[in-house]
């Protein structure tokens, strides 16, 4: 999977590397889902700050026996809640849709490998031994057999 981070720093450069696999850019889409899952982080937290700042003053207006203020925060820490929950599960959306989209993107090419959407347009720089000779296999009773008299023979 890819990291946000680097797409966030070099979108240019990732598009870039994509191109070379055959893929089309992504950048755009990715930071846009990241710029609006973040916000929505953003807006959740301010709201939780907010909730936490009104039901702080609620209580010091019910010591003060303030009960039509401490009314007003209740309903406004309530409200607040109820608003950071729905940005956090936008925001949940958002990431399952951004981890979604990097986790099915192909890795990035080193420098070095050629240009291609697949192993077919490697080069091939060196060969190293001969290739292996297919066989058929042999049946799994004939193993047993094999190894059986071997294990006597041993014995």
């Amino acid at each position: 999977m890819h990291d946000i981070r680097i797409i966030r720093d070099a979108p240019e450069a990732f598009d870039a590397a994509l191109a070379r696999r055959g893929e089309d850019g992504w950048a755009s889409d990715i930071l846009m889902i990241d710029r609006h899952r973040r916000e929505a982080i953003q807006i959740a937290e301010a709201a939780q700050a907010e909730a936490n700042r009104a039901a702080k003053e609620a209580g010091a207006a019910k010591a003060r026996g303030d009960e039509a203020e401490f009314a007003r925060l209740r309903a406004v820490s309530a409200a607040k809640k109820q608003e950071k929950a729905e940005r956090e599960e936008k925001a949940k959306i958002e990431a399952a849709q951004l981890d979604q989209i990097l986790a099915t993107l192909p890795n990035l090419p080193a420098d070095d490998v050629p240009d291609g959407a697949d192993e077919a347009g490697n080069v091939e720089l060196k060969r190293w031994g001969a290739p292996r000779r297919s066989r058929r296999p042999r049946p799994v009773s004939t193993l047993r057999r094999q190894h059986s008299l071997r294990a006597r023979a041993l014995s």
